[in-house]
């Protein structure tokens, strides 16, 4: 099927070619000045050529058009580079975080592309998003059309800022359906203080020799058995626990300053971050006993570096939490038998805890840094029906003499 009429600054559809051992991606090309061309781009792999073709094609627009020039017969994918140009600023000036724009990057990459990448902004109304939505729900989960569905909305925003289209379509789009309420996955009390007893175990046991060479002096580092701790009685992220400084905490008054992050920047590798989207500062937070008494043993270690993070690295480095979570946690929760339990199950135990105790959505919320008090609520408090509380005052009501009248 031959490309619609190209509009200047546009590309047409790409298509791929087998040379020997390399891929050529081709297209066309529509200028500035309306001339269509021949462009191609040559590499090793498929997606490496299209990739290729696709960021010579994009800078080849905004050099000619001197800058941003979007109209509503702008395809998608040169709005879509403009927007993620603007958002990569934001990240250098620390408006928003590298996470978020590596989701944004790959939502769009994966998804939004190649379904819409080829249209004009001004095709897509309202029923052809609502469209694509839908039938993404049916392959995909809530969480992952949700993201997409931000990214597309983004997109076309920045596209109604530049007076492309008249109103951003997403925005009427229906509300993607869910999956119902989940049960929130939380251990109990004995449960979490189990992991962290077999844990300790596990730092203790000499690590098995492999193929006669022994790599490691015990089978997991004391680091695993004390972060557990920190995020079972802080309710931390692991990203929030491995950002703690010693200087940040009061032994003496056992309380400590939280709200850092550990966030991979492009280019500058591990930073430490102060708040954020998801993370408040909050200063004075007690920390329980058995806490405290675990930062005073980690004082007396080897590895104690007073000026960097309580659980640091190599010369009291920042550890990154995706490697510290998947190369040192999961296989210790694995090798004891709790394979299934992730480091963020610390912090949904420690709000249903509070819950049964009797604390306030309110207390529990403050606890774990929650802006909205409704995700403490709906994600983060497991219901259980066991509580002495309700128990005496059932018992209570049922006691009442039915001779009473009010």
């Amino acid at each position: 099927m031959p490309n619609p009429r190209l509009e200047p600054g546009t590309w047409g559809d790409i298509r791929t070619y087998r040379r020997g051992k390399k891929w050529m991606a081709v297209c066309q090309f529509c200028d500035q000045t309306g001339t269509v061309t021949q462009r191609s781009k040559t590499a090793t792999s498929e997606a490496a050529a299209i990739r290729e073709l696709k960021n010579t094609l994009t800078k080849a627009t905004q050099t000619e058009a001197g800058g941003s020039t979007i109209t509503g017969r702008t395809r998608l994918r040169h709005v879509a580079q403009e927007m993620l140009l603007e958002k990569r600023t934001h990240v250098t000036t620390g408006r928003l975080s590298a996470g978020t724009l590596r989701n944004y990057e790959a939502h769009y990459r994966l998804y939004v592309e190649p379904a819409l990448g080829n249209l004009a902004v001004e095709w897509l109304g309202v029923q052809r998003c609502d469209r694509f939505l839908k039938t993404l729900r049916q392959s995909k989960g809530y969480a992952t059309v949700k993201g997409v569905r931000s990214v597309l909305s983004e997109i076309l925003a920045f596209a109604e800022r530049n007076e492309a289209i008249p109103t951003n379509p997403v925005e009427r789009c229906a509300d993607i359906p869910g999956d119902g309420h989940k049960r929130v996955k939380a251990l109990t009390a004995a449960e979490a203080v189990r992991i962290h007893h077999l844990l300790q175990k596990l730092a203790l046991e000499p690590a098995q020799p492999v193929n006669g060479r022994q790599y490691r002096a015990v089978r997991c580092p004391q680091l695993v058995p004390d972060l557990w701790l920190w995020m079972l009685g802080t309710g931390d992220r692991i990203s929030n626990a491995l950002a703690v400084l010693w200087e940040s905490i009061d032994l003496d008054n056992g309380t400590a300053r939280l709200g850092a992050n550990v966030v991979r920047v492009p280019g500058r590798g591990l930073q430490r971050k102060e708040g954020g989207s998801k993370s408040a500062v909050v200063e004075g937070v007690d920390l329980p006993e058995q806490v405290t008494a675990m930062l005073m043993l980690r004082q007396r270690r080897e590895d104690y570096y007073p000026d960097g993070p309580v659980f640091a690295g190599v010369n009291g480095c920042l550890l990154d939490p995706s490697n510290v979570g998947s190369k040192k946690l999961r296989p210790a929760l694995k090798a004891i038998g709790y394979g299934h339990v992730s480091s963020h199950w610390c912090r949904r135990t420690l709000g249903s805890e509070l819950n049964a105790a009797g604390l306030s959505i309110m207390d529990i919320a403050g606890r774990l840094r929650h802006s909205d008090s409704r995700v403490t609520e709906r994600s983060y408090i497991e219901k259980r029906g066991g509580n002495e509380r309700v128990r005496l005052a059932i018992e209570a009501m049922l006691a009442v003499d039915p001779g009473q009248r009010d």
